[in-house]
């Protein structure tokens, strides 16, 4: 019989058959349309041909859906604008908007602001993929550098970089940050403040594995390096060692009475924050998507 009735159905038809629904008459669809209303009718009586049905009882004044109408507009409604999807992601695509963005996000990073700013990016680039990875303090940076992300949040970025994989950076704000040790810990029973010299024979808890990065922020000559935030919150609550650690991932146990805060002298001077960044690799150039997402970023902090 060679091919189907539907095939010969165009997305045009199914606009105009759309149309007519949402104006309430094929004048009103015409207007819309910017098309002639003998043009609309035609399209309406070829869709009607085809299925050999009729989508309007159009006795009165105005065409009135009939049963089988009303059980196709909702498939007509959801091809129109699948269409006008692909059209627009094609129009993206082709003025440079990247397919997939990889964002890495270091641990220090409070997550309540970030997620409200992947709400927005998600609504202004729906079809774009998001490679979100949070990982451990330095590893943002390397992974940027090393081209397995496009953007990395993070604390002061390395500013040795290899020749050719300079960072661009820009300011989202400050961490305040907390040393913090068991309530059993030695260090806990000491009144402050506390200096250097005084820290320096307890096992420091520092949140890095070292395999990638140094970890800036060692007073100590005994150390355990420890990527997993939630492993090193739970030996510091076991009074295993004391570090420094994001304010906002330890005020529970804090209230709760299962840290302590301690008052360490020689972090004074840095009025207790870690500053964030947001980084790309300056020779690589962020597509618009990549580019909104570090605005969005600056934003929220």
């Amino acid at each position: 019989m060679g091919c189907s009735m539907l095939d010969s159905l165009t997305v045009n038809q199914l606009r105009i058959f759309v149309s007519v629904v949402e104006t309430g008459s094929f004048s009103g669809a015409a207007r819309q349309l910017v098309r002639a209303q003998s043009a609309i009718s035609h399209a309406i009586d070829r869709i009607e041909d085809d299925l050999q049905l009729k989508l309007f009882d159009r006795s009165a004044k105005r065409p009135v859906l009939t049963e089988a109408g009303k059980g196709l507009i909702g498939s007509a409604r959801a091809i129109v604008a699948q269409v006008d999807d692909f059209r627009e992601q094609g129009r993206a695509f082709a003025e440079g908007l990247e397919p997939e963005v990889a964002l890495a996000v270091s641990l220090l990073a409070p997550l309540d602001p970030l997620v409200g700013v992947l709400a927005e990016f998600e609504n202004a680039f729906p079809t774009v993929t998001l490679q979100l990875d949070v990982q451990e303090v330095g590893v943002p940076v390397e992974n940027v550098l090393a081209g397995k992300a496009d953007i990395a949040i993070t604390g002061a970025p390395i500013l040795s970089t290899p020749k050719g994989r300079e960072l661009a950076r820009y300011p989202l704000g400050a961490v305040p940050m907390v040393a913090v040790a068991s309530p059993r810990h030695p260090l806990a029973k000491r009144a402050g403040p506390l200096r250097e010299s005084d820290v320096k024979s307890f096992r420091q808890l520092i949140p890095t594995s070292g395999r990638v990065v140094t970890y800036r922020h060692v007073h100590t000559d005994s150390v355990w390096r420890i990527s997993d935030q939630a492993a090193r919150a739970a030996l510091l609550r076991a009074g295993l060692g004391w570090g420094f650690t994001p304010r906002h991932s330890v005020d529970a146990d804090i209230r709760q009475g299962n840290l302590v805060a301690l008052d360490v002298a020689f972090r004074h001077e840095l009025d207790g924050l870690e500053a964030l960044f947001a980084v790309h690799r300056k020779e690589r150039r962020l597509g618009p998507a990549g580019a909104r997402l570090v605005e969005l970023l600056q934003e929220a902090w």
